[in-house]
């Protein structure tokens, strides 16, 4: 199995994110609604998500192989008071590189980076009721289920209900300590 490494977000992933962002395929098991970007407005999108801010953090999931940019894993609305981030989703690109744990190592690398690097209590994150996979790799990780949010997203002309997941650094050490 290739392993992945997590790099920052850079303008020169214009290609890539236009990609994944006009994939309607790949919308269907994220919460978020899909909506149509030209590349102009993916470009000024990039420009803006790959600058510093101590709001967001936007990471590139890639092959250690081959350099390959494989994904993203976002961490956003991050407020220091409770120090805690929302990870809203991470996004694997390609069935070729699905259901080979790369979301969840690098989910496993994100929280690394979120907990232990920047000091952050808790990471929270929505999931689509029905999106199985994805609550098997929180799950997997140590995020525990914290509540059902009703008719919470709107995919495919229906209201759908959300699935709210966290998990606190106590846990995600007692986690990493058991191991």
């Amino acid at each position: 199995m290739d392993e992945v490494f997590l790099r920052t977000l850079h303008n020169n992933d214009l290609e890539n994110t236009h990609l994944w962002h006009s994939g309607q395929e790949i919308y269907r098991s994220l919460v978020g609604s899909f909506r149509y970007v030209s590349q102009d407005a993916e470009k000024g999108l990039l420009e803006k998500k790959a600058e510093y801010s101590k709001d967001e953090i936007n990471l590139v999931v890639c092959l250690v192989s081959n350099d390959q940019a494989i994904g993203l894993i976002p961490v956003c609305e991050i407020d220091w008071i409770p120090r805690q981030g929302h990870l809203t989703g991470f996004l694997i690109d390609d069935p070729e590189h699905q259901g080979k744990g790369h979301g969840a190592k690098s989910l496993n690398l994100m929280l690394k980076h979120c907990i232990k690097d920047l000091g952050l209590n808790r990471i929270w994150s929505h999931i689509l009721i029905e999106n199985e996979i994805s609550l098997k790799v929180f799950k997997k990780c140590g995020f525990h289920v914290e509540g059902h949010l009703k008719q919470q997203a709107f995919k495919d002309g229906y209201f759908r209900d959300v699935i709210l997941v966290g998990l606190c650094a106590e846990d995600y050490f007692s986690l990493k300590e058991a191991k």
